[in-house]
């Protein structure tokens, strides 16, 4: 396990016998964000206010006694770590509850202060453990529904791509009965146009449909052609995320292709300006891509004008699960940099508080 700041999570001590809080408080508060109460009524006030990962209560409490109020927790917050602090009379109501679920363990009065300071580490550990465990059993669950879109996608690209077959030759049919004819309405002709592109453009989506199930082969990919190409699929799929935003593009001139996969490209760049309207949801804003080139790699870097990154959580960004965001997998950049580090390039963040952010697609380029 990763070593943990025992200081971020909550621990709430419920006593209402001064001395023994005093106590906890005067050995602890230096290593542990400690929070009170002399009752079980202000404990669960205290529980809906606040994010309690750790409840330590004496057993013997007026009006409610230690195991009832933690029997109570259970019921509404059970994610919470409970423990019991008990005199060695109540040993077998603590065992009784620890048998019924309703504790983590119990921790004798007369237990030394490094011992119990150890309960409190495993308590926070096992807190923890839990809520890995939690957002690993969702990610599983999201997984298995992936799989399953994928198996349909790539049978449901197979229908569409039969009929946009039949779709697209009796365009071509009609475009050539048009010429045939001698028909010269401008209007018809543009239409007919469009709508062969529109033809196209849908194969090239079904395409995608096909290699979601089934990974693409290496080639050599125009980055100038990916950009473009995810610019214009961002506007089409992101148009409400990108009200207000405008996207700019600052390319150099002769960027060279480089090795990889159009499909898982286009994937990471679509990514990366969909985090950037997301940053910027709800302001007015600007994703500008650059990109430039030396003789070794090519730098591709979205900018965004939005709030920031907190620098305690620079690094955090890219590890697998960690989101902030209500919704979603927190896997969307594990994976990109993960596809950049196949191809052997890089994927570099910056970012400031108040002035956006900025990712930076690093990949090699290979001599043909």
């Amino acid at each position: 396990m990763t070593e943990l700041d025992y200081k971020k999570y909550k621990i709430l001590l419920v006593d209402d016998e001064l001395d023994n809080l005093a106590n906890l408080i005067f050995a602890f508060e230096l290593d542990y964000n400690l929070i009170t109460a002399s009752s079980a009524a202000e404990a669960l006030g205290i529980l809906n206010r606040e994010d309690i990962a750790v409840v330590i209560s004496d057993q013997r409490m007026p009006e409610v006694s230690g195991t009832k109020l933690l029997s109570m927790i259970k019921e509404s917050r059970p994610r919470i770590v409970r423990m019991l602090i008990t005199a060695y009379s109540d040993i077998e109501a603590a065992i009784e509850a620890i048998n019924q679920g309703n504790v983590y363990r119990y921790i004798p009065k007369d237990l030394p202060m490094n011992e119990i300071e150890a309960i409190i580490k495993q308590a926070i550990e096992y807190y923890q453990m839990k809520e890995d465990l939690e957002t690993a059993t969702q990610c599983l669950i999201k997984s298995e529904k992936l799989i399953t879109i994928a198996e349909m996608a790539s049978g449901i690209a197979h229908e569409i791509g039969n009929t946009i077959g039949g779709i697209s030759f009796c365009i071509d049919r009609l475009i050539q009965h048009w010429q045939t004819k001698g028909f010269g309405d401008p209007d018809i002709d543009d239409l007919l146009t469009k709508t062969n592109r529109y033809v196209k453009r849908l194969t090239e989506i079904i395409g995608r449909l096909r290699d979601f199930a089934k990974p693409g082969h290496v080639e050599k990919v125009d980055i100038y052609k990916v950009v473009d190409a995810s610019i214009e699929i961002a506007k089409d799929g992101f148009k409400r995320p990108l009200i207000n935003i405008e996207i700019i593009k600052e390319m150099d001139e002769g960027i060279h292709k480089v090795e990889g996969n159009c499909v898982y490209f286009e994937q990471i760049f679509l990514n990366l300006i969909h985090n950037a309207s997301q940053a910027m949801q709800g302001m007015k804003g600007k994703i500008i891509i650059k990109g430039r080139a030396d003789n070794n790699w090519i730098y591709i870097a979205i900018q965004d004008t939005g709030p920031g990154i907190p620098k305690e959580n620079l690094k955090k960004v890219f590890r697998a699960f960690y989101t902030t965001k209500e919704e979603g997998m927190g896997m969307g950049l594990y994976i990109i940099d993960d596809i950049i580090r196949t191809f052997g390039g890089r994927l570099v963040l910056e970012s400031e508080l108040g002035r956006g952010s900025t990712f930076t697609v690093v990949l090699p380029i290979k001599a043909s």
